[in-house]
């Protein structure tokens, strides 16, 4: 863990917590359990009280923090020299965009943040002490580790939504593969019609008898080894019904990338 000194003046202590709609499954986040690891992290730390608690009573992480009552509330009131500390990230925002926004915006005012049961006593916010001299400043990374914390957060955001992605293009694939159609680009072979499944309004896709035979010939073509761009100029000059360039050949073929519908029933 790392401790780093309190530097100058504090004024003012405020713990925030928020409170989850899912509390009575995950007891871990209930308000008492926040309020407890605060009051503890500010004793030891501080060897003082909490001077405000701002609670956000059940309400999503993914709402702005300047959208609720007592996030709101707490940023309109924290000046320099002041101190907020949370439990974890995600009870002050779940959304990385939020915290990248606030959390420079604090460190300008000359506020530190604690999330006092994910960083312990790592500020993710801190005030800037003053200009250290002699050897101290050329062994004080505090900065460095901030930035590198930041840098780290925004590329765990990218994975995150890389990765989101990637299970809502799995879940087309998947609802493709069983002959329906989510929207997007309609692939080439088929056309949609509409069916009541469970009460909702869905597409299904239907096969188009020319197009399929269309998309066999390409089959073809491709175990002759023939790359995208030879076969879209052979497509051309096949048909006139459809104008063909390499990056929609390459869709058709791979099915993961064109949702392709296969039905063996």
């Amino acid at each position: 863990m790392i401790v780093r000194p309190v530097y100058g003046q504090v004024n003012r202590i405020y713990g925030y917590i928020r409170q989850s709609h899912s509390e009575h499954r995950f007891p871990d986040l209930s308000v008492e359990r926040q309020k407890k690891l605060i009051t503890k992290f500010c004793a030891n730390k501080y060897e003082r009280a909490v001077d405000e608690f701002f609670i956000d009573h059940p309400c999503t992480g993914t709402v702005d923090i300047l959208d609720r009552e007592a996030s709101r509330a707490m940023t309109d009131v924290v000046d320099q020299h002041d101190v907020i500390i949370a439990t974890r990230l995600d009870r002050l925002s779940r959304s990385v965009d939020n915290l990248l926004t606030i959390i420079p915006q604090l460190q300008e005012v000359g506020v530190d943040l604690y999330f006092c049961e994910q960083f312990g006593d790592f500020p993710v916010a801190y005030r800037k002490p003053e200009r250290i001299k002699g050897i101290e400043h050329h062994v004080d990374f505090s900065d460095q580790i901030h930035q590198a914390f930041l840098m780290a957060l925004k590329a765990a955001d990218g994975l995150a939504r890389a990765r989101e992605l990637d299970i809502i293009e799995d879940g087309r694939v998947e609802w493709a593969a069983k002959g329906y159609y989510l929207g997007g680009r309609l692939p080439y072979g088929y056309r949609t019609e509409a069916v009541e499944i469970d009460g909702k309004i869905r597409k299904r896709l239907v096969p188009v008898p020319e197009e399929q035979r269309w998309i066999e010939v390409m089959k073809k073509m491709r175990k002759r080894k023939l790359t995208y761009w030879q076969i879209a100029k052979q497509m051309n000059s096949l048909q006139k019904d459809r104008k063909f360039y390499d990056k929609s050949v390459e869709r058709i073929l791979l099915p993961k990338r064109r949702l392709q519908a296969v039905n063996e029933d």
